[in-house]
């Protein structure tokens, strides 16, 4: 393939991941940081409140609907676009920020049964 033809196909893939993403929110930085803030609470203070707690829980409810919408988008993709890192990077930003988060209600169990 020339390297004409590469870069146009390149840029048919950044188009088409960027056209499924646009339909989808994706806050990944603000969620890690929100992730963290709680980690930090639980580690720091060996507790989270049932606010908090409810926070966690939404956080986790939020990573998963987000998990899941882009499983489906993934599946519109063309095998190309599906396979590049640009979505993948997505994918793989939110399956680590759901470990993230089950570690954190884990050590927060953790805590609360040490209470």
């Amino acid at each position: 393939m020339s390297e004409k033809k590469r870069q146009s196909r390149d840029q048919e893939i950044k188009r088409e991941i960027a056209l499924c993403l646009s339909n989808i929110r994706v806050p990944v930085g603000e969620w890690h940081s929100e992730a963290r803030k709680l980690r930090e609470m639980v580690t720091r203070h060996a507790h989270l409140d049932g606010a908090m707690r409810e926070q966690l829980d939404l956080l986790a409810l939020k990573v998963r609907q987000c998990r899941e919408e882009l499983a489906l988008a993934g599946q519109a993709l063309s095998h190309a676009a599906a396979n590049d890192s640009r979505f993948l990077d997505k994918v793989r930003s939110l399956e680590h920020l759901a470990e993230e988060i089950a570690e954190t209600a884990a050590l927060w169990a953790q805590a609360a049964g040490r209470s």
